[in-house]
C-alpha cells in the first residue's frame, strides 16, 4: 500500500513544481515582450518624438538611425540581444520559492532594466517587461492542478 503523505510530496517536489512555474512564467514574459505589451497587456509606449524629417513626420534620433539601420524592426528588438538574454535568464530554484533572473550577465540586467525601467539619456518612457501578478497567480494554479491531478 503507498503512502498518500510522500505521494503527496513526490507530486509537490520543489524542484518540479518550481521549474515548470519559472518555464510558464518565462514563456508568458517572452510572449509580453513579443506583442510590446507590457504585464497588463497594454501596448508599450512608442519612442518619444524630438525631431522633425524633411517631410514633417516627427522621430526621436534612436527611432531615426533604426529605421535606416533595422527597419521594421519593433520596440525592444535591434540585433534581439535583449530577448535572447531574457531567453535565457537563470533559474533559481529553491524549497521556498522559484525565480527567474533576468539576465545572467550584469551588463544584460543594467540593458533590461534601462529598458523596463525608462529614463537614461533624455526623456524615455518606461516598457515595462514581465507578467502581471494576476497572470502569475492563473500560472501558479494551472501549475499545481496540473501536479495534483
Amino acid at each position: 500500500m503507498s503512502d498518500p503523505i510522500n505521494a503527496l510530496r513526490t507530486k509537490l517536489d520543489a524542484d518540479r513544481v518550481g521549474n515548470e512555474l519559472v518555464a510558464r512564467a518565462l514563456t508568458a514574459t517572452l510572449r509580453r515582450f513579443d506583442d510590446q505589451s507590457d504585464p497588463d497587456g497594454d501596448p508599450w509606449p512608442d519612442y518619444i518624438k524630438t525631431s522633425e524629417s524633411k517631410d514633417g513626420t516627427r522621430y526621436s534620433k534612436y527611432e531615426r538611425m533604426k529605421r535606416v539601420k533595422r527597419p521594421g524592426k519593433p520596440l525592444g528588438v535591434f540585433d534581439a540581444h535583449m530577448r535572447r538574454d531574457l531567453a535565457t535568464s537563470e533559474r533559481e530554484i529553491k524549497p521556498e520559492s522559484a525565480a527567474l533572473l533576468l539576465g545572467s550577465q550584469p551588463a544584460q540586467v543594467a540593458k533590461i532594466s534601462w529598458f523596463d525601467e525608462g529614463g537614461g539619456n533624455g526623456p524615455r518612457p518606461a516598457r515595462t517587461i514581465g507578467i502581471s501578478e494576476l497572470e502569475m497567480g492563473r500560472i501558479v494554479d494551472d501549475v499545481i492542478n496540473k501536479v495534483l491531478e
